[in-house]
């Protein structure tokens, strides 16, 4: 645990700096997200999915089969492990390309750090990179192309949002949310959250679209609690956008809707674990929108408001390590203890 808390500790000291010397910070959020990719590229086998993925990415090189849902992914890690030969070689490049894509992303973004540095990095990273390696790509693919829907390239961040989807379908999801919450006319923000609640009902009720959803299904919600720390997080970061946006956010349909798909992935949580996966994607996409329009209408985010993203941030972060401590410490590849890669191969060789 004490590799984690270093990083992250190092991580803020130049997050802060970052909002002291704005000219300097992407130089800064570089600096400060070092530690904690080194730890994601160099780590062992760590992380609850990691040993999946091993697996998942070996098999890519021994079958010709076609896939048929999500198959970038599949293609990528073909590709990488005719390159490598090496299916730990193959996560740790995904783990360098995640960081990458988010480091070009928030570049563009103006005042990155405000929420990125705050939020997304303490909340999300570790499982971009060290766990859930499908989604962690495609989320940073659909913030990379927020950066096209910033600059008026509807097309271009379409296109991109469908690669997205073809790594792993939840990120098509997040970028259609994304574009939801943009769009002018009630009318058709209304239709779309129409089509949005059935795409909702036939995903998560559904055994028959996608032959993904049953393996979902079947992993039962841990705990009446199960959600609660999501949804107390979605809570504080709703909070936070209607400060940016002014009081007449929640009275707004697009306060209605969002506030909508919180508390229905919250219900979802209790009979599913596709539930708390939403969850994640639509706190996620609270950030993603905040931070857009932060970088959009060059808002200046007051000191109350960040200091109430850092104890989001913290918060989320303090979640995270409670889970990765109630952990079972016989799994395949549990967080902790953090074993780098060099140190395995050494106990391997004796």
């Amino acid at each position: 645990m004490e590799y984690y808390i270093l990083a992250f500790i190092f991580f803020y000291i130049f997050i802060f700096l970052a909002r002291q010397a704005c000219e300097y910070e992407p130089i800064f959020f570089i600096i400060g997200i070092a530690p904690l990719a080194f730890l994601a590229v160099f780590r062992g086998n760590v992380g609850t999915d990691t040993s999946a993925y091993l697996e998942i990415i070996r098999a890519t090189s021994e079958s010709t089969e076609l896939v048929s849902i999500e198959p970038l992914f599949y293609g990528l890690s073909a590709g990488l492990m005719f390159l490598f030969n090496n299916e730990k070689v193959v996560l740790a490049v995904f783990g360098v390309l995640i960081t990458l894509i988010l480091l070009a992303a928030s570049s563009k973004l103006e005042k990155s750090g405000t929420v990125f540095g705050a939020c997304v990095i303490p909340i999300f990273y570790q499982a971009m990179t060290m766990n859930g390696v499908r989604y962690g790509l495609s989320f940073s693919i659909v913030v990379f192309a927020t950066v096209f829907f910033l600059h008026g390239y509807r097309k271009s961040f379409f296109f991109i949002a469908l690669l997205a989807g073809l790594i792993h379908l939840s990120g098509l999801m997040l970028a259609f949310l994304f574009y939801i919450f943009f769009v002018k006319t009630i009318k058709l923000q209304m239709f779309f959250m129409v089509l949005l609640t059935g795409l909702l009902l036939a995903v998560f009720f559904s055994d028959i679209i996608l032959t993904k959803i049953p393996s979902y299904m079947d992993f039962k919600s841990p705990s009446i609690f199960s959600g609660t720390s999501i949804f107390l997080l979605s809570l504080l970061a709703i909070y936070v956008l209607g400060n940016l946006e002014g009081v007449g956010f929640y009275l707004s349909f697009r306060a209605f809707w969002i506030i909508f798909i919180v508390i229905s992935s919250f219900v979802l949580s209790k009979f599913s674990y596709a539930g708390l996966r939403f969850q994640s994607l639509i706190l996620f996409l609270i950030f993603l929108v905040m931070q857009y329009k932060i970088a959009s209408e060059n808002i200046v985010v007051k000191n109350r408001n960040y200091m109430i993203l850092i104890f989001i941030g913290l918060l989320g972060l303090g979640f995270n390590f409670n889970n990765y401590i109630n952990e079972e410490p016989d799994g395949e590849s549990p967080f902790i203890p953090f074993k780098f890669v060099w140190a395995e191969q050494s106990d391997g060789l004796n």
